[in-house]
């Protein structure tokens, strides 16, 4: 069986276990955070059930764990392997020799077209503005990550990590971060903005256009509803919380 929970914990998804023993976690497909379109794995997945969002359907496990932690194709394979166990027992296999990046290269980038700025305009900002302060980067309309606004993470004046929201209306997956593998530093660890935040009061919000919204000026991002202790740990050393 595939150990979900395992995969879950080890790339910084948040789950829950129901009083039925059913894993469910928020829809990658949808977005919603709603309980009802939790996605459910179930042992019996692999002889013919799904995982299911009650409010966008069906997923195989391979398309799902792909939009979870962003990764391609040829990475799923490894992630496969890794936490599936065929003698009916969920364990997962111990990766010893995986060391972290310790540089990230953005790629597939392009210039700021009429199509960004379109978009940025929509949500209310200044396209101009918000891309020179928050160093905002843009996908081309091809190949990887395909037309993402790029929300590079820095921590202690260093690229680590990034996130992304799709432009695009059919888009399947709405936001992706950068894969745990390619991640210098693990985004849930972190928090978006946090150099910035050099005032002894801060704002937390959930995400990067939360925080654009609110100027950027010592306030951080959490990448979602959950926290994690270590992101909890950053705030020690500011004395007043918003």
């Amino acid at each position: 069986m595939f150990d979900f929970e395992a995969f879950c914990k080890d790339y910084s998804i948040p789950y829950r276990i129901r009083k039925d023993d059913i894993l469910t976690f928020n829809c990658p497909f949808c977005h919603s955070s709603s309980g009802k379109s939790a996605h459910q794995y179930t042992d019996g997945f692999l002889f013919g059930k799904a995982i299911t969002c009650f409010r966008c359907g069906k997923h195989s496990l391979k398309e799902t764990i792909i939009a979870l932690s962003n990764c391609s194709e040829f990475e799923y394979k490894d992630i496969f392997k890794r936490y599936y166990s065929n003698n009916g027992h969920q364990v997962r296999v111990p990766d010893d020799d995986f060391k972290r990046p310790t540089k990230l290269v953005l790629n597939n980038l392009k210039e700021m077209d009429e199509l960004y700025a379109d978009y940025l305009k929509q949500r209310g900002f200044n396209p101009f503005a918000v891309t020179k302060k928050f160093d905002l980067k843009f996908t081309n309309h091809v190949g990887e990550l395909a037309s993402r606004i790029i929300f590079p993470i820095f921590y202690q004046n260093k690229l680590v990590s990034f996130t992304s929201r799709a432009i695009l209306s059919n888009a399947k997956v709405r936001y992706l971060s950068c894969s745990d593998r390619k991640e210098v530093v693990p985004h849930k660890s972190i928090l978006y903005n946090i150099d910035n935040c050099n005032g002894k009061s801060i704002a937390v919000v959930e995400g990067p256009f939360d925080l654009i919204k609110a100027g950027g000026e010592d306030f951080a991002a959490t990448f979602g509803t959950s926290w994690k202790p270590a992101q909890a740990d950053l705030l020690k050393n500011h004395s007043r919380f918003l």
